[in-house]
């Protein structure tokens, strides 16, 4: 048997710019792995068919049969013709929780079939492969940082270059600092869960009005990096509010009233910044404040479920077991 698992991630700032149709301006993203994963597991099988184990089971005869889009695309991408054996959990409800699960689970598998097939793709080939099987071949509505975060691991930026290439920068921190920077962050689940893509479909991407806030965006990544470095952190946390509050002007989507009415608690908390995690609209939320102000947001939050995370910087291949 062939086990895979790969993280979840947190994304700070820069979200949308990454997106398909802003392809010829240069986007950039800050986003980091953490401890909470999506697994494959994989399993040659002596029959003649496809099982697949997921939020679902399916047991079918061929690989055009298989209504999973994302397991179908990648058996057809591999070639994948006798008998397998596939299932699939995660740490974290899986859909819309903003975290970038959903192309964890491609690169998981991307992962898992290259062990099977004795195959060893780099980190850039996976992460390609990836956002190829989800918005060409699976027609998914969403940006490239959530598969090359998930293939390349630990803490990046990433910058979209206008020929579709994306630059990997992999950002170098002290440990204490890193310590000190998560220390700063706490992540409630919204109660809420929602497609990225139709949250993405509702941005009109050519208007002028969304380019300057992309461009805005774009900006925020720079002064971000520069106080996550060099700095003063507690600027990190004002740069997230910032970030939110453009993201706030995609679309109706991105929030509402009830997301609306947590941020303002945050805030009131004594929270300089936060976000909500992934396209919006639901998911996860993160706030950025000092202990005080964390303790006075989980009294107003009660009712709210914390999420409880580290960062993980290691890299995690597909191994037999």
């Amino acid at each position: 048997m062939i086990y895979c698992k790969v993280p979840l991630r947190i994304s700070f700032v820069g979200g949308g710019t990454d997106h398909i149709n802003y392809s010829k301006n240069v986007g950039s993203v800050i986003s980091i792995s953490i401890d909470k994963f999506v697994y494959v597991f994989l399993n040659k099988s002596w029959e003649h068919s496809y099982k697949l184990s997921y939020s679902k089971k399916e047991n079918v005869s061929s690989i055009n049969e298989i209504n999973h889009p994302i397991f179908k695309q990648c058996l057809k991408y591999f070639k994948i013709h006798k008998g397998i054996e596939l299932s699939s959990v995660a740490d974290i409800h899986s859909r819309g929780s903003g975290l970038g699960s959903s192309s964890s689970f491609t690169v998981c598998l991307i992962k898992a079939l290259n062990k099977l097939l004795n195959i060893k793709m780099k980190d850039i080939e996976i992460a390609n492969l990836a956002s190829e099987i989800e918005i060409k071949k699976c027609k998914k509505f969403i940006g490239k940082q959530d598969q090359f975060q998930a293939a390349f691991g630990g803490f990046n930026q990433f910058n979209f270059n206008g020929d579709g290439s994306v630059t990997v920068n992999k950002i170098k921190i002290n440990k204490n600092r890193l310590d000190l920077f998560k220390k700063k962050l706490v992540i409630y689940s919204t109660g809420k869960f929602r497609k990225a893509d139709k949250i993405l479909k509702d941005i009109p991407i050519k208007s002028s009005k969304i380019k300057k806030s992309f461009n805005e965006l774009t900006s925020l990544v720079k002064d971000f990096k520069y106080e996550l470095l060099y700095g003063d952190l507690n600027n990190c946390g004002k740069i997230l509010d910032a970030n939110w509050k453009i993201k706030k002007g995609f679309t109706n989507n991105v929030s509402n009233s009830s997301i609306d009415e947590i941020y303002s608690i945050g805030k009131r908390a004594g929270a300089l910044g936060g976000k909500v995690l992934g396209a919006g609209g639901g998911g996860f939320i993160i706030f950025f404040g000092d202990q005080k102000s964390q303790k006075k947001i989980e009294k107003k939050l009660y009712n709210l479920q914390k999420l409880k995370f580290d960062f993980f910087l290691d890299k995690y291949d597909a191994r037999s077991i």
